[in-house]
């Protein structure tokens, strides 16, 4: 027995191999980042500031080189998990006035006021917006577009969270281009007068939100907007009937083409601002309803009357939080359509971490309202439990004149 660990220990590569193993040892550092664990290698030779960053997961490793300019002085690298909230609040309207006996309805939406306190107490307890495009690259492999997450650098201190806008439309309202500033504002009509206001909109408030507080967002980051065209784009009719017309006259032809003029234009300047857009399908479909087909026939209509506005996307939300599984044919076509990050609302849906490539990502987000603040008692939402009352019990109060 002797005899055999002398020759083993005789072998030149045994010590190479110990040699290794006792520098990684002595020179690696590890952090955890959400669910996966990677590690430093800091080798004095080098440039400083030069890292080489490794990730493990199920016996791979990935190699991430970062130039010497990655970490400021200021910055760290965020190790917790990223928050995704989403909102539906109320447009120009108080919550409680609106007429309806759906509790559900009550416990999902919240009001202006309300979205606004909500923004103003994310950024006192040091929550940052983040573009969802600084947690993951879009690498190109095998004909296709794939997904790769990234290792985020934030401010210390800051709690990254993406914000997604759902179902919001317009009626009796629509986005413009302030011709003085060139900010994207809202004009309501209401008793036939116009008024331009950025205190009624999700977007312009965000706009301004972040303009005036410094710190909230990073990178300019503002938000994804979920895009249907049930209800028109930013105000603005894109096509939506008119081609089941036979007859078109040269009016409305006008009246289409400045109307597409003005979305586009209006979506380039929210994407130069720091905004993203998402697919929410083109008719808000459910998808425990509906066949490939009719899931193809949607997405016909999205490209021709809703992604020749707003752009490429790889960004899918599922409409009513009602996913689909991966092996659904559904599902494949969606993907072979270039969407490799899916979001709902189902927490059995969220991927780890991984920093690998990957052909598509699922999210979960959070609906910030009454349902989750008070009813589900969700503690990291502690925070906004007085900002977000119970809306029957307002919708109560407004009634009786109590309340205004």
């Amino acid at each position: 027995m002797f005899d055999k660990l002398k020759c083993l220990f005789s072998f030149k590569w045994f010590y190479i191999v110990l040699f290794i193993i006792l520098s990684i040892y002595t020179f690696w550092d590890e952090i955890a980042i959400g669910s996966e664990t990677i590690k430093f290698i800091r080798d004095s030779k080098k440039i400083e500031g030069e890292h080489e960053v490794y990730s493990f997961k199920e016996n791979k490793v990935n190699i991430i080189n970062l130039d010497e300019n990655y970490f400021g002085d200021d910055e760290s690298i965020y190790d917790g998990d990223v928050k995704y909230m989403y909102f539906r609040p109320i447009p120009n309207e108080k919550l409680y006035s609106l007429d309806s006996n759906n509790k559900k309805f009550y416990d999902s939406f919240i009001s202006m006021d309300e979205f606004k306190g909500v923004l103003d107490v994310l950024h006192k307890n040091n929550y940052m917006i983040i573009n969802i495009a600084d947690l993951y690259d879009q690498v190109y492999r095998e004909g296709s577009f794939r997904v790769k997450r990234k290792i985020l650098n934030i401010p210390k201190g800051k709690i990254p969270f993406v914000l997604f806008v759902d179902d919001f439309g317009y009626s009796s309202s629509r986005l413009i281009i302030d011709d003085e500033d060139m900010q994207v504002k809202m004009i309501k009509v209401k008793n036939g007068n116009e008024e331009i206001t950025e205190d009624n909109n999700v977007i312009t408030i965000i706009n301004k939100f972040v303009r005036e507080n410094e710190g909230f967002s990073f990178n300019n980051a503002k938000g994804v907007l979920s895009i249907v065209d049930s209800e028109s784009i930013f105000g603005y009719n894109t096509g939506r009937n008119i081609s089941k017309r036979s007859r078109i006259s040269t009016d409305k032809i006008k009246k289409l083409s400045n109307d597409i003029y003005e979305a586009k234009r209006i979506a380039d300047n929210l994407k130069n601002d720091g905004w993203i857009f998402a697919c929410n399908t083109y008719g808000n479909i459910d998808f425990k309803d509906v066949t490939l087909n009719l899931v193809k026939n949607d997405m016909d209509n999205w490209y021709r009357y809703v992604s020749n506005i707003i752009g490429y996307t790889n960004l899918f939300v599922y409409p009513s939080g009602n996913v689909i599984d991966k092996n659904d044919e559904r599902f494949k076509y969606l993907n072979d359509s270039g969407f490799n990050i899916f979001c709902s609302s189902m927490k059995k849906m969220n991927n780890k971490d991984c920093f690998k490539i990957q052909p598509y990502v699922n999210i979960s987000r959070d609906l910030i309202c009454y349902d989750i603040t008070s009813l589900h008692h969700n503690e990291y939402y502690d925070i906004l439990k007085d900002i977000i009352i119970n809306p029957r019990k307002a919708k109560k109060l407004y009634k009786e004149g109590i309340r205004e």
